[in-house]
């Protein structure tokens, strides 16, 4: 029996093991059907007031007010309108309505994974009298994005951390992002949503111009 020489016994053990494959069907069918059961469950956390207005506090200061129409009215306050918004990882298209509302929006175009999220997306629109000409809503894997056309703003609200190509997704950005464009995102700050220290300052609101 020989031996396994020093140095390529560590470079086995550093060896980056590649993350399994996705499955796409199955993620999609998970979401597919998670935004109607969060939405349709009360003891889900973002449906408690009290979550709620501390994290548009800490966003905007104020915990009355929704945080996207603070954002357009105050962050933006020197943009007069946004032609065209990119939702990365739209969900359920809640968000994006109230962007849309603001009036600063032309036309909003969002992607997901799932397939149940995009059609609520659409309905959505519809049931608000919002005209098909000023929003789109695709199925897409934020992974490997396929995109035409260029964008004013990309907002990517609590979806980053699940995209496991991060820098593909990033760099794709970089590219249909208008120059002077801006790329805005609301991620969870520590370990876990629910965990103490994280529930004291549970969002992070990060905007970079390009």
């Amino acid at each position: 029996m020989s031996a396994v020489p020093a140095a390529d016994a560590r470079a086995q053990a550093n060896a980056v093991v590649p993350p399994p494959p996705i499955d796409n069907e199955r993620v999609s069918q998970y979401w597919s059907e998670q935004f109607d059961k969060m939405r349709a469950h009360s003891g889900y956390w973002l449906q408690n007031n009290l979550v709620v207005r501390h994290i548009y506090r800490l966003i905007s200061q104020t915990g009355e007010e929704h945080w996207l129409p603070w954002l357009f009215r105050e962050h933006f306050r020197d943009v007069s309108r946004f032609e065209r918004l990119l939702s990365i990882c739209c969900g359920d298209g809640v968000h994006e309505l109230v962007a849309y509302r603001t009036g600063k929006v032309g036309h909003v175009y969002g992607f997901d994974i799932a397939k149940g999220a995009i059609d609520q997306c659409r309905e959505r629109f519809r049931s608000a009298g919002v005209p098909e000409a000023h929003y789109q809503f695709e199925v897409q894997d934020a992974n490997n994005l396929k995109l035409t056309g260029h964008f004013d703003l990309a907002l990517a609200i609590g979806s980053l951390h699940h995209v496991t190509n991060l820098e593909g997704l990033l760099s794709r950005l970089s590219e249909v992002l208008r120059p002077a464009g801006y790329l805005g995102f609301v991620e969870f700050v520590g370990p876990k949503c629910f965990s103490g220290p994280t529930i004291k300052s549970p969002s992070l609101m990060g905007f970079s111009r390009v």
